[in-house]
């Protein structure tokens, strides 16, 4: 009775090791799993700072031009990824980037777009050579609030309103128009 007591006891210690080392296994091929998809959407926000860069880099002072660029999807979805940017002299610069330190910058930062245009805690900046930087969303005339600041589009003669100093960024293609002057980069989006 002894020797089957120790046989079913080797036999169940040698079932619970097994167990327990696919469970580790298991465990640790989900976390990897979600720190590739993490860093993944991380990658994406570096890469969409990375190319709206090198777009503007590609205008010559005075060209302006509108590029399609791949927008960067939030996973979570409660926080969305978006663009923002600030001047040197901006008065509402309370950006903590190193790379934008008393320099114009742009940036994309994820969070309320609402309570973080200013600053940009979660997210990525680019420094701009440039003494302004504009960043700006219009929505067409129909669809404008009844208060705002007004501006003409000079090719379209729509009077749309101008609202935010930031641009949701999509997961799918986003256009923007890129204006580069001698001082000044301006990049909107119309709704």
């Amino acid at each position: 009775m002894k020797a089957k007591k120790a046989e079913i006891t080797l036999e169940n210690t040698l079932t619970v090791i097994l167990a327990a080392l696919g469970l580790i296994l298991l465990f640790a091929g989900a976390y990897k799993l979600y720190q590739i998809i993490s860093n993944q959407e991380q990658e994406n926000a570096k890469n969409f700072i990375n190319v709206l860069e090198a777009k503007i880099n590609s205008l010559q002072d005075g060209e302006t031009n509108i590029f399609s660029i791949r927008g960067v999807e939030s996973k979570d979805g409660s926080q969305p990824w978006f663009l923002t940017g600030w001047s040197k002299d901006d008065p509402d610069r309370l950006v903590d980037k190193i790379e934008c330190f008393l320099d114009s910058c742009i940036c994309v930062c994820k969070g309320n777009s609402n309570s973080l245009v200013g600053t940009c805690k979660k997210g990525f900046c680019k420094k701009i050579n440039k003494d302004k930087v504009k960043i700006e969303k219009f929505i067409p005339e129909e669809t404008r609030p009844s208060q705002g600041s007004w501006y003409v589009d000079p090719n379209s003669g729509i009077i749309p309103s101008r609202i935010e100093k930031f641009i949701t960024l999509p997961q799918n293609l986003i256009a923007l128009q890129i204006n580069k002057t001698s001082s000044e980069i301006i990049i909107s989006k119309n709704e």
